[in-house]
């Protein structure tokens, strides 16, 4: 039997929205997720937020669009859906895992499965280097809004710049 490689044209961008996303959560219990950050790749701009709701509400208004984080959808996207949500939502998978996501117009992805390393590797891809965790996001217990230091956000937003810049 013979095989045929036939040329294709890309498909023409449905001008969505890219955002690079992380959370910032005690332990490791992504349900309790405490920071939120984003950064809208095209543009630059950067937004922080200190509760699902804000997150949610935010990348929805942006939709349709799509939110990529570095081993999202093994953890950081049940910061941001309640376990009701991701099963009801759409995916795309293969056996356990989860590509893509998608709820109220958002697909959310991982970019762990374009890139297969960890996110200090592929900063290094990039010219930066990732930040090291601070310790209260290590400890399991609970962070109250008025503990996030701006160091902590900085933290954050440095490993979505990272995201940004491979997906740029």
């Amino acid at each position: 039997m013979a095989h045929r490689i036939i040329q294709t044209k890309p498909a023409k961008s449905k001008g969505e929205t890219i955002f690079a996303y992380d959370t910032e959560t005690p332990g490791l219990n992504a349900v309790n997720a405490a920071l939120w950050c984003v950064v809208n790749v095209g543009t630059g701009e950067e937004f922080t937020f200190y509760d699902r709701n804000s997150f949610r509400d935010f990348v929805e208004s942006e939709s349709p669009c799509i939110a990529y984080a570095h081993n999202g959808n093994s953890f950081d996207l049940f910061g941001c859906l309640t376990k009701e949500e991701c099963y009801l939502s759409t995916k795309v998978s293969a056996g356990t895992k989860l590509f893509e996501v998608e709820f109220n117009e958002v697909k959310y992805r991982d970019t762990k499965h374009l890139f297969p390393m960890t996110l200090a590797q592929l900063a290094k891809t990039v010219d930066m280097e990732k930040g090291i965790t601070p310790a209260k996001f290590l400890t399991g217990k609970p962070i109250a809004r008025e503990d996030i230091t701006e160091e902590d956000v900085e933290y954050c937003m440095l490993d979505v710049r990272i995201l940004a810049e491979v997906l740029t």
